[in-house]
C-alpha cells in the first residue's frame, strides 16, 4: 500500500507544480498548443486570463483530490501488494 500512496503524492505534487507554474509564474508555454497559436491570439487568451484559469484548475484539483487521499485509503476494502 505504500507504494501506491506514494505514487499518488507524486502524481499530486506534479500536477500542483504545473498549476503553479502556470498561474503565478506565468509559464504559459506549459498549456498545450498555447505556443503554436498567433502572437495576438496569445495576448487576447492571457488578456481573458484563459491561461490562469487553467493553471487554477490544475492546481486546485491536485489540492482538493490530494486531500482525499486518506479518504479514499480508509473505504478500500482490498488490500495492495
Amino acid at each position: 500500500m505504500i507504494p501506491y500512496v506514494l505514487i499518488q503524492i507524486l502524481a499530486h505534487l506534479v500536477i500542483g507544480i504545473l498549476g503553479w507554474a502556470i498561474k503565478d509564474k506565468q509559464q504559459y508555454a506549459l498549456v498545450s498548443g498555447f505556443i503554436q497559436r498567433p502572437q495576438k491570439e496569445q495576448e487576447e487568451l492571457i488578456k481573458n486570463g484563459y491561461p490562469q484559469k487553467t493553471g487554477a484548475v490544475l492546481f486546485y484539483t491536485a489540492i482538493i483530490s490530494g486531500a482525499l487521499i486518506p479518504f479514499v485509503l480508509i473505504w478500500e476494502s482490498f488490500m495492495f501488494i
